[in-house]
């Protein structure tokens, strides 16, 4: 202990260090080089619902098989040399109230330079009060952001001219086929899925960091990029700062390759693919309606064109959809009022010229165009 400023510091007493760690508000875990556990303090085991006796050189993933936490995917990238910071799950304590897993790993590094394991920490945030619960609530699921965050960071973003130079660029990530999982392996690992996306794409951007200095942690909300599920499959990014739609492009490429590399669930080794629409705000912008609505429609496009295809929304793609959802309309309703008319139309033998079959012609009488 340092008695004196004048004097070495002595080596601290192992029991204390031992009381230290256990009584910190943080969960601390290591790993070794095969991402075994080494040691965990009670707040960490108690945060993955783990026992002591089951823990000792074992791997996380032996605990949490579907890697539902996400945890197993973060090990490795730290085993690999990066620092993961800032990513998000959600249990639910005693009381069933949900509580957020803000998670952080980095690699243990050797004197000669050597990574040798892990360190992960995780602190956990209680839901917001009750008067804003219901609107602030993360996924239930994957921990992110719900759909109503994402809504209110529109509004903040069109309200405040957020980025006025540049625009804010936001972006609607659709999975493939995703309901095939569900029906192939089943709902479990479905859901384990889905929270290794939300992993990969909280890791992937600016979320707040949990190993953040000071000036970082008091920074704004909406001084990070904003990660949200929308629905089943569906997700939101809202980035914090403006970029040049180059940039964008390339980040947009970039969501897509993350949710393209195979994941790991259970036993099976799950290969997907996605779509991508995004825009750029501008003046023209009105309501968040008026944002999710092009994102909708440059989504629809990206579809179109096929599976990992993203596309930015431009003013003539709301017009080609509203020609083909106009077309649309006008075929249902000439179904229903019989304007389609069959025709067969001889087809003639060159030989003999004798009738050697029929093409059959659907025409089309409509009532003001013929």
């Amino acid at each position: 202990m340092i008695t004196s400023a004048s004097r070495e510091p002595e080596a601290l007493p192992s029991d204390w260090v031992r009381h230290f760690v256990d009584e910190i508000p943080l969960g601390i875990a290591v790993f070794d080089h095969e991402l075994r556990y080494i040691a965990a303090n009670p707040r960490w085991i108690s945060a993955f619902h783990l026992t002591v006796a089951a823990l000792a050189g074992r791997r996380h993933d032996e605990h949490d098989p579907l890697g539902g936490s996400g945890l197993a995917e973060l090990l490795q990238r730290a085993l690999s040399g990066d620092t993961v910071e800032g990513c998000a799950g959600i249990e639910n304590d005693g009381a069933g109230r949900p509580h957020q897993l803000v998670v952080g790993v980095r690699p243990r590094v050797a004197p000669d330079g050597a990574i040798i394991g892990v360190v992960a920490a995780l602190h956990e945030t209680a839901s917001a009060d009750a008067e804003h619960q219901a609107e602030d609530a993360p996924d239930p699921l994957t921990g992110i952001a719900g759909r109503s965050s994402f809504l209110a960071r529109i509004r903040a973003a069109l309200e405040s001219g957020e980025n006025a130079n540049r625009g804010t660029a936001m972006f609607l990530l659709d999975i493939d086929n995703f309901k095939g999982v569900n029906d192939l392996y089943g709902a479990r690992v479905g859901d384990a899925v889905l929270k290794t996306i939300a992993t990969r794409l909280v890791t992937g951007t600016r979320s707040r960091a949990l190993f953040a200095t000071a000036p970082e942690i008091s920074r704004s909300p909406t001084d990070s990029d904003l990660i949200a599920r929308l629905g089943a499959d569906e997700f939101g990014i809202i980035l914090a700062s403006g970029a040049s739609a180059a940039d964008v492009e390339t980040f947009a490429r970039r969501l897509l390759q993350m949710i393209s590399a195979p994941i790991l669930a259970g036993d099976q080794r799950i290969r997907l693919t996605g779509n991508v629409g995004y825009l750029i705000t501008g003046p023209a912008d009105r309501t968040e309606d008026d944002v999710l609505r092009d994102l909708d429609v440059a989504l629809q496009e990206a579809k179109i064109r096929g599976p990992n295809s993203a596309k930015i929304w431009e003013p003539a793609l709301t017009s080609a959809m509203g020609r083909r959802l106009g077309m649309l309309d006008q075929l249902h309703r000439a179904v229903d009022e019989g304007e389609f008319v069959l025709h067969y139309q001889p087809i003639l033998s060159l030989k003999d010229g004798r009738v050697a079959g029929a093409e059959a012609l659907l025409r089309w009488n409509h009532p003001s165009d013929g």
